[in-house]
C-alpha cells in the first residue's frame, strides 16, 4: 500500500503537468484507463490468481508502476523540445516552496476540517444514530465531484491569464466558469434537498434510513453544495499564488468548528451536525469570496453572487411545483420526472445566461 501511494502520487505530477499543459482530453483518457485497470482488472486478477489480499494489492502496484511510468513518458513528450540540457535544479523547488508549503498546509486543514464531524458525532451520538448520519454524509459527498472537473480543467487556464497580466481575459473566463459551476451545482443540490428522502430510500432500498437520515442528508447536500460554488475562487486564489487566505480561512474554520459540533451535536443531534456543515461553508461562500475580489479582480464578486441567484430562483421554484405534484410517484418514474425537471432548470439557466447562450450559439455555428 505504501508503495502504491507513493506510486500514485508522482504519477499525480505527472497528470497535473498534462492537465498543465491543457491537454484536458488526454489527461481524462489517461484517467479513464487507468480507473479502469485498478478497478475492472483488479476484479480478473482475483479471479484469474487467487482472491486475496496480498494478490489486491500487488496488482494495484502493478498498475501505478506501469501509469507512472506511461504518464511520465506522455508527458515529457509533450513538452516543448529545448536544446537545453535536462537536469535536476534545486532552484527551482526553493522558488516555489512557500506556495508548496502554503498548498500542503491548507489540504491538510481541511482534511481535518472535512473529518472532524466524523471524530466529534462518534463520541457524542448513539451508534445508530451515528450510522444514519455517515450514510448521509456518503450520500451527500457527491455532489462534491460536480466541480473536479470544472476545477481540473480552469484552473491551469487562470494561470495563464494571470501569468500573462490579460485581466479583460481572466474576468470572462472567470465569470463565465463560475456561472457554468452554479448551473450545475445550484440545481442538483436543490432536487437532492427536496427529494431527498425518496433519493435515500432509492440507493439503499432501506425505508428506516430513509426516514431518520433524509434531514440529515438535505443539510449536507446544501453545505457540500456551498462548497462546490466556493471551488473556483478557490482556484482563482490558487492561480494568483494567493494561497494564504485559504490557510487563514481554514485556520479559523478549525478553531470555530470544534465547539460548534460538540454544542450543535448534543442539542441537535445529526442534523444539528450538518447544520454547523452548512455554517462552515458559509464562510466561504460569504467571507472567502468577498475578500478574494478586494486583491484579485476586484468588483467581480458582486456578478459572482449574481451568476447564483438565476439558477437557484429557478431550482427552487420548480422543485417546490416538483415536489407538490410528484408526491404520489416513486420508483423509477420519480426518477425520470425529476431528472427532467432538473435538466429544464439547466437549459433555461443557460438560455437566460447571455454570456453562455452566445457562447453554445458560436460552437453550434462553427
Amino acid at each position: 500500500m505504501g508503495l502504491t501511494a507513493a506510486m500514485q502520487g508522482t504519477m499525480g505530477l505527472y497528470i497535473g503537468g498534462v492537465f498543465g499543459l491543457q491537454r484536458h482530453v488526454l489527461g481524462n483518457v489517461i484517467n479513464s484507463v487507468l480507473a479502469v485497470l485498478r478497478f475492472g482488472g483488479v476484479v480478473l486478477a482475483l479471479a484469474l490468481f487467487s482472491p486475496t489480499l496480498n494478490t489486491f494489492f500487488v496488482f494495484q502496484f502493478g498498475v501505478a508502476s506501469i501509469g507512472t511510468l506511461c504518464t511520465g513518458i506522455i508527458l515529457w513528450s509533450l513538452l516543448p523540445h529545448t536544446s537545453i540540457p535536462s537536469h535536476f535544479q534545486i532552484s527551482q523547488l526553493k522558488s516555489v516552496w512557500r506556495f508548496a508549503a502554503g498548498m500542503g498546509i491548507g489540504s491538510a486543514l481541511w482534511l481535518i476540517l472535512s473529518q472532524l464531524d466524523k471524530i466529534i458525532l462518534i463520541k457524542i451520538l448513539p451508534l445508530r444514530m451515528f450510522g444514519y448520519y455517515t450514510v448521509a454524509g456518503t450520500a451527500a459527498v457527491a455532489v462534491a465531484y460536480l466541480c473536479v472537473p470544472l476545477f481540473t480543467t480552469f484552473l491551469p487556464r487562470y494561470t495563464q491569464l494571470y501569468a500573462a497580466g490579460d485581466d479583460a481575459l481572466l474576468k470572462t473566463t472567470y465569470r463565465r466558469s463560475c456561472r457554468l459551476n452554479a448551473i450545475i451545482t445550484v440545481p442538483t443540490v436543490i432536487f437532492l434537498a427536496f427529494f431527498s428522502k425518496e433519493a435515500l430510500l432509492i440507493w439503499t432500498r432501506n425505508p428506516d434510513i430513509a426516514d431518520h437520515a433524509h434531514l440529515i442528508f438535505s443539510l449536507l447536500v446544501v453545505g457540500y453544495g456551498l462548497n462546490q460554488l466556493a471551488c473556483l475562487p478557490l482556484a482563482l486564489q490558487f492561480a494568483a499564488g494567493w494561497v494564504k487566505l485559504s490557510v487563514y480561512t481554514n485556520a479559523a474554520a478549525v478553531l470555530i468548528i470544534v465547539p460548534a459540533l460538540v454544542v450543535a451535536t448534543r442539542f441537535y443531534g445529526g442534523a444539528g451536525a450538518a447544520s454547523v456543515w452548512i455554517a462552515l461553508n458559509c464562510i466561504y461562500v460569504f467571507i472567502s469570496v468577498n475578500i478574494l475580489h478586494t486583491r484579485i479582480l476586484k468588483g467581480e464578486a458582486r456578478h459572482w453572487y449574481i451568476g447564483i441567484l438565476r439558477p437557484l430562483v429557478l431550482a427552487v421554484g420548480i422543485g417546490l411545483i416538483g415536489r407538490y405534484f410528484l408526491s404520489a410517484v416513486s420508483g423509477i418514474w420519480l426518477v425520470v420526472s425529476v431528472g427532467l425537471l432538473w435538466a429544464v432548470v439547466i437549459g433555461t439557466s443557460i438560455v437566460t445566461t447571455p454570456d453562455l447562450r452566445n457562447k453554445i450559439s458560436f460552437l453550434h455555428i462553427s
